[in-house]
């Protein structure tokens, strides 16, 4: 009798599933944050204090994120999307 799936077929799918679903919800996390809260958090959290070139990147003097953090994450997501039905 002819199977219209095979297991790997199935197991590939569930996969593809998982990770969309992932995807979703790192969006939705990201969708969350308030990019004009304080989202540096303490100084203590970062090496350099207010002068750490990786907060520098992320965040604003004042903590809030800049412009392009959300969008680059937003784009990891669709990357992860992308890599999930693509593999």
């Amino acid at each position: 009798m002819w199977r219209w799936f095979w297991a790997e077929d199935i197991a590939m799918l569930e996969s593809r599933v998982i990770l969309s679903l992932v995807a979703v919800a790192y969006a939705f996390g990201i969708w969350c944050i308030d990019p004009k809260a304080n989202n540096a958090g303490p100084d203590s959290f970062w090496a350099l204090g207010k002068s750490d070139p990786f907060r520098n990147m992320i965040c604003k003097e004042d903590g809030t994120l800049r412009r392009h953090v959300k969008t680059f994450l937003y784009a990891q997501a669709l990357v992860l999307f992308i890599v999930a039905w693509v593999m």
